[in-house]
């Protein structure tokens, strides 16, 4: 069994037709994160196979929500020992859970089944896809407790909905629905809550099917085509175009295509 697939810690990781599952099995505390929980996440998406054994990684939780947060029992603890070493510690795995969300190779998808808020909120913008329940709803809560956003959700949001909207979500701490949280941008569709596990699991089988070398460098080109001139990112999009140019999933995706078939991609 890879290494990947494990259970501890409020986190269960499995491998299921090449999809990396991630669950968060938290729903007593509604999947808040312990540090526990961060040190499990941040090490299982660090030890995710490059063998191709997983090419797509889906992420959700139990019970009523996605993420509500940081785990207020664990600060409240901190409270009486060193709250600033604590976050210190805490941020560093919650930062590195971002870094790999948005590096992985593969897409990644977040299945927002319930309640997305504070950290859970900036977990689900950290993947490529948000895929949510109609029944999630997303916050930024960290005022409440007289924080700022962790995680790389302070980073994405206004990147997403605009610094106006942005600072709205965390000065008036409303929590949006999945019809409003898409029309912003944030939702990139919203299913039926009866079916949604099964559903967004199906999608991400479906993506973990497709050509995931392009998927990876169209991810790549992306974000580092972000902040670049636009003749150096035309050079470097170029070069990359060349060498999918040699591709088998290239290949193979012209020759299906022409002989009218679905094609077969393994990602080389």
């Amino acid at each position: 069994m890879s290494p990947f697939a494990t259970e501890r810690d409020g986190l269960r990781a499995e491998i299921l037709e090449q999809v990396g599952v991630l669950t968060l099995t938290r729903p007593e505390t509604m999947n808040a994160v312990s540090p526990e929980l961060a040190r499990a996440l941040d090490e299982t998406l660090k030890a995710i196979p490059t063998d191709g054994s997983v090419r797509a990684i889906l992420l959700t939780g139990t019970g009523r929500a996605f993420c509500s947060g940081g785990d207020i029992r664990a600060m409240s603890q901190a409270l009486d020992e060193d709250p600033k070493e604590f976050f210190l510690s805490l941020t560093e795995r919650l930062h590195g859970i971002t870094r790999s969300l948005l590096g992985a190779p593969v897409p990644t998808i977040a299945a927002v089944n319930g309640v997305a808020a504070g950290f859970g909120f900036g977990l689900a913008l950290s993947c490529d896809l948000v895929l949510a329940s109609d029944k999630a709803t997303f916050s930024m809560a960290h005022g409440q407790v007289a924080q700022i956003p962790d995680g790389g959700g302070w980073y994405l949001l206004p990147r997403v909905v605009g610094r106006k909207r942005a600072l709205h979500l965390y000065l008036r701490r409303r929590p949006l629905d999945a019809k409003t949280a898409e029309h912003w941008g944030i939702v990139t569709e919203i299913l039926p809550s009866s079916t949604f596990r099964e559903v967004a699991l199906g999608i991400a089988k479906e993506l973990a099917q497709g050509p995931t070398r392009a998927y990876r460098e169209a991810k790549r080109r992306l974000a580092e085509g972000w902040d670049q001139p636009l003749g150096e990112y035309l050079d470097e999009q170029r070069r990359v175009i060349g060498s999918l140019g040699e591709s088998k999933d290239f290949e193979e995706g012209v020759r299906a295509f022409l002989e009218r078939r679905a094609p077969q991609f393994r990602g080389e």
